[in-house]
């Protein structure tokens, strides 16, 4: 995996859903990075791929509808407790989700 990815599961929870995102799928001649190459990548680090259009909004709505799918999925099979989710950001608040009354 790269370095970016390490770091971002050190700063996550062990259970992030994790997403990764092709952009500028509308400008196939300027691509640097094949389709399979990312599918790869993505599928050997538990990650979702997705290429999308910015410009053109292309499978935007789709990144967020699978992470939430997934995150969804990973409620419902209890490996992820929302009364015990801890969100942090470098040099940022921690915010600490609580029991509901």
């Amino acid at each position: 995996a790269g370095q970016w990815l390490v770091e971002a599961r050190d700063l996550a929870s062990e259970h992030i859903v994790g997403v990764l995102v092709g952009n500028k799928c509308d400008r196939q001649e300027d691509r640097e990075v094949s389709f399979l190459e990312a599918s790869r990548f993505a599928q050997e680090n538990d990650l979702v791929f997705l290429e999308t259009s910015a410009l053109h909004g292309d499978g935007v709505q789709e990144v967020f509808a699978k992470c939430t799918r997934r995150v969804l999925a990973k409620l419902a099979d209890g490996i992820l407790d929302l009364d015990k989710i801890t969100i942090s950001t470098p040099g940022g608040p921690f915010i600490r989700s609580s029991p509901g009354p």
